[in-house]
């Protein structure tokens, strides 16, 4: 179900803060460390900032769970 980074880590539930979680929740958000590189982190930031500075908020998403937010879908690339 989780993959495990090329440095070997899989998934860390220590790192997702459950106190705003609702009592529902599932535990599906992980956090795998190490799965970017400090400079690839860097430059994932440097070319979303970009595209999303064009774009506007949104006031409501389909599912009623988020608000006033933006998003963009990205290729990925094929090694």
């Amino acid at each position: 179900r989780y993959l495990t980074t090329s440095c070997g880590h899989g998934p860390n539930p220590d790192y997702v803060n459950l106190s705003s979680a609702p009592s529902n929740y599932d535990n599906s958000a992980v956090v795998y460390p190490g799965f970017l590189s400090e400079e690839e982190g860097q430059s994932l930031v440097k070319e979303v900032s970009k595209r999303m500075k064009r774009r506007r908020f949104e006031d409501g998403h389909w599912d009623s769970v988020i608000s006033k937010y933006r998003e963009i879908e990205l290729a990925t690339p094929h090694e």
